[in-house]
Parts: C-alpha cells; structure tokens; sequence
C-alpha cells in the first residue's frame, strides 16, 4: 500500500516513495484519505508519467543496475518500445550528492533523450549518460529512449550484482563472479 500523502510527508518523500513503486511495477493502492489530499499530494499521485512507467504493458519490475558510492543508487526497468527504459537515481544518504546514470548499464547503445518525469522537464540527447545532483533521501525519475545494445549486462534480480569475468580474464575455465555493477568490459555479455 501506498504511504504516500499520509501525514508527515513532504511532497519530495511523497515523490520518492512513488517513484520505487513504480520502478518495481508493483499494484498502486493508495493508502490516504482520498478526501483530505493536498494538492501538491494528489499532483503525485496523479502524474500520467509516472504511473504509466509502473503500469507499463511490458510488466518488468526495474533492477538496480549501479551503486557507485554506498548509498547513491540506479534502478533501471525496460519499458515495452525498443529502447526505452525507466531510470531512478536514489540518493540514500544524508546529504545531496552526484548521482550518474550510464546509457551502457541500462543496456543501452550510444546517444540517448532523457526525461525527468516529476518535472516534466525534456532533458535533451545526452551522449553516454545523466548526472544530477540529487537531495538527501530523495530520488530522479526518467524516462530514456536509447538504442539497445547488442551487447550487456546480467543482472541478479535478488542481489542486483553484475556477472563479471575477474581482471578482464581470457582464460578458459575462469570462475566467473558476481560484482557490484560498474560497466566496464568485463561486464558485457553478448547472446548468440
């Protein structure tokens, strides 16, 4: 159930709390008193965008897909069209910080358009990926329409570690790991 508009939430942990929702693609139930929102709340939990983004026809749930300091996350969901995806930077510390998304984590080829949903703000054609400063215990929701790699990552869906070949190894017989996702090389995987 939704938490979001009930008491003692500010609008920003009310956006925050609805974009993990609807990056997990999870049944939007609003738990607040329908009668008593604010407007500010009702704009959140309204936003065409973003629950578009959960109710999404392709049905996948979003996973993270880097975590480049401890606290400082990037979830990403494939959205139904071809190179679309969905993207949250979530900062889970206690102070604002840098939070970039990588086209190449999201599975994604080149240049990329990106749009900040809770904004309604058209990023323009970003060349490898978006970098903003997000507030503490708050989070970014886009949309990214790229072009999908030949070529990315396997993702755990319960640890949300990439599979990794140790020091970029060509050896055969190399005991392959999972590592916490950082896009280099040895993280790329190509099925045939």
């Amino acid at each position: 159930m939704l938490v979001a508009g009930m008491t003692g939430f500010t609008t920003a942990q009310n956006r925050t709390h609805l974009s993990l929702w609807a990056i997990s693609g999870a049944p939007l139930l609003a738990g607040n008193r329908l009668d008593q929102l604010s407007a500010e709340t009702r704009a959140v939990l309204t936003n065409r965008e973003v629950i578009a983004v959960d109710q999404d026809a392709l049905g996948r749930q979003g996973v993270k897909v880097a975590e480049d300091r401890s606290g400082l996350q990037v979830y990403s969901k494939v959205l139904s069209g071809g190179g679309r995806r969905a993207v949250v930077l979530l900062n889970r510390t206690g102070a604002a910080a840098s939070i970039t998304a990588r086209w190449a984590d999201l599975g994604l080829t080149g240049a990329a358009t990106a749009r900040n949903l809770w904004t309604a703000t058209n990023l323009g054609t970003l060349a490898a990926g978006y970098t903003t400063t997000v507030p503490a215990g708050e989070a970014v929701l886009l949309t990214v329409t790229g072009t999908d790699s030949a070529a990315g990552r396997l993702v755990g869906g319960q640890s949300g570690r990439c599979l990794d070949v140790p020091n970029s190894s060509s050896s055969n017989g190399v005991q392959l790991q999972l590592w916490a996702c950082n896009g280099q090389t040895n993280q790329q995987w190509a099925l045939r």
